[in-house]
């Protein structure tokens, strides 16, 4: 019997998910919100991608503000060597061109070539890292055995002994006297590649580590359960896993590109002329800078070393934001 006395009008209590008197309440914030929260804590890691945003305006939107720096006999000799002043704020080389062209326009070559050399080595890395973790065995015994290898050898020797043959064109007085034609196109393409199979050892150990835990979890148990074939488990379960120390990895990598890059095109070996970075920059500064023409060399030295740094604090922001352990 039902008491008459009983509101049976009143409304039923709404318990469902992302109400307020449900098990999570309205208030619970996505994911990338968390994110950005966690991250925006790290003040050197903002500092860091605001740095690296204008210095990614300068190389996108510069070279359309700035002249391309040609050489013009009629005035070489009047700007050879002139400190900064208000007319050319970086100063001029020795050939009369501006330096803060070569900076501006060197940025966009620096840049492209880094982060195409990153995506190499991260797409490499994370496709052996996944495969040997995953499958075990003989087949991660042999693709560590190879990652071992690439390790082992010195990353400089055999990036100049690569960059010589496969970059840069042979000397003058070589191959009868002729010089390759499209040595600047081939140093943009292949230079990137180089770099990125070179250093993708690094990677792949990372992944290979992270698949290992990854592919205990019992979601993926249950996966395989249910006939999910390893393909889709390690695209569907194990490469989102992987995804964060990846990202990680890959700006701390771009940096160690864009030294290498300066390193490479100092030593004549990297971007070739008439295609212009902040290592040929450099390079074409040596003899002027023991001669004390010290802008010519610093304000490339700089932008190198700001961006290295903007990219390593970004790097060090997204590996405390994306650490579970940091969701306090």
């Amino acid at each position: 019997m039902i008491d008459s006395t009983q509101n049976i009008s009143a409304p039923l209590k709404n318990n469902a998910p992302g109400t307020n008197g449900g098990a999570i309440s309205d208030k619970s914030r996505s994911q990338a919100y968390e994110f950005w929260v966690r991250f925006r804590r790290h003040q050197m890691a903002v500092f860091g991608m605001i740095l690296f945003a204008i210095l990614a305006a300068i190389a996108i939107v510069g070279p359309f503000i700035v002249p391309e720096p040609r050489v013009n006999t009629a005035t070489m000799f009047d700007l050879k060597n002139k400190p900064p002043t208000w007319d050319h704020p970086f100063g001029t080389n020795v050939n009369g061109l501006d330096v803060l062209g070569l900076v501006v326009h060197g940025a966009r070559i620096s840049l492209f070539l880094s982060l195409l050399a990153m995506l190499v080595a991260c797409s490499v890395g994370t496709v052996v890292g996944i495969v040997a973790g995953f499958f075990g065995g003989i087949i991660d015994a042999i693709l560590m055995r190879v990652a071992d290898v690439f390790l082992s050898v010195p990353l400089i020797f055999v990036l100049l002994l690569a960059s010589r043959f496969l970059v840069t064109p042979p000397p003058p007085g070589g191959s009868a006297g002729r010089v390759v034609e499209g040595a600047e196109i081939r140093s943009m393409i292949l230079l990137p590649l180089i770099i990125g199979l070179l250093t993708w050892p690094s990677v792949s150990r990372l992944v290979r580590s992270v698949t290992l835990s990854v592919k205990q979890q019992e979601f993926v148990t249950g996966a395989r359960a249910l006939g999910a074939k390893n393909g889709r488990i390690m695209l569907r379960h194990v490469l989102p896993n992987v995804i964060n120390p990846v990202v990680v990895a890959g700006t701390l990598i771009v940096g160690q590109n864009i030294v290498l890059e300066a390193f490479l095109s100092f030593l004549g070996y990297g971007i070739q002329l008439p295609l212009r970075s902040w290592g040929t920059a450099l390079a074409q500064s040596q003899v002027e800078f023991v001669n004390g023409n010290w802008w010519w060399a610093f304000f490339p030295g700089l932008f190198i070393l700001l961006t290295v740094l903007a990219i390593n604090f970004i790097g060090d922001g997204l590996r405390d934001a994306l650490d579970p352990r940091n969701k306090r």
